[in-house]
């Protein structure tokens, strides 16, 4: 795997650069499968993950892009390989990385989850389809899917009210606009962020 032991994005993806979607590390189930297994190399590819999103968002001043390239050693955030969309941004992909850490168990991850909040609480940042890595609207189109994200970052900055807040706003927007996907992820987002039923630790609501 490219970098210090993490996921690329698919055999298609591990050249020179080797192309890179954070939401496909999924901490809990990491952890899960490590436990599993007796294998330390879940909890390490874990902790690299953890590592790498922090420097790719300046330990989350920034939010994360839905996609990075690793150059050797050297990753940085960038736009999708097919050109769609073609500039770097906070989207669909990288909502989930926001989710993925706050439900995860280890602090390290959680404190970069709640780092989040300040970019994801304001009204119409909270639900936007697309941000730019600095917060800045791309496309305001309120999404499920964005605002579990952004009760994610809620929840892990120990904010549980704005958390069930916002995922209830999810629910409701989904039950007015009904997709397979935006209601998997208010399903998901609910059973992650307030019950362990998952063997998570969102439910936590607070920093680690």
């Amino acid at each position: 795997p490219p970098g210090p032991g993490l996921l690329a994005a698919g055999p298609w993806a591990t050249g020179q650069p080797a192309s890179l979607n954070p939401s496909y590390w999924a901490l809990p189930a990491f952890a899960a499968l490590g436990e599993e297994a007796g294998d330390g190399r879940w909890e390490e590819l874990g902790a690299a993950s953890v590592a790498m999103l922090g420097a790719l968002t300046d330990e989350g001043r920034l939010l994360p892009p839905d996609w990075a390239r690793a150059d050797g050693a050297a990753v940085s955030a960038s736009a999708s390989p097919n050109g769609d969309p073609p500039e770097v941004q906070y989207g669909p992909d990288a909502q989930r990385v926001v989710v993925w850490l706050a439900s995860s168990c280890e602090p390290s991850a959680r404190r970069l989850a709640a780092a989040w909040w300040p970019l994801l609480s304001g009204g119409e940042t909270s639900r936007a389809l697309a941000l730019r890595t600095d917060g800045q609207v791309v496309s305001g189109t309120p999404t499920p899917l964005s605002l579990v994200a952004s009760a994610a970052a809620a929840g892990a900055a120990g904010r549980p009210r704005e958390r069930d807040r916002l995922i209830d706003e999810a629910a409701r927007l989904d039950a007015a606009h009904p997709t397979y996907y935006g209601a998997a992820w208010v399903a998901l987002g609910r059973a992650l962020l307030t019950t362990d039923l998952l063997g998570g630790c969102g439910a936590q609501a607070r920093p680690g």
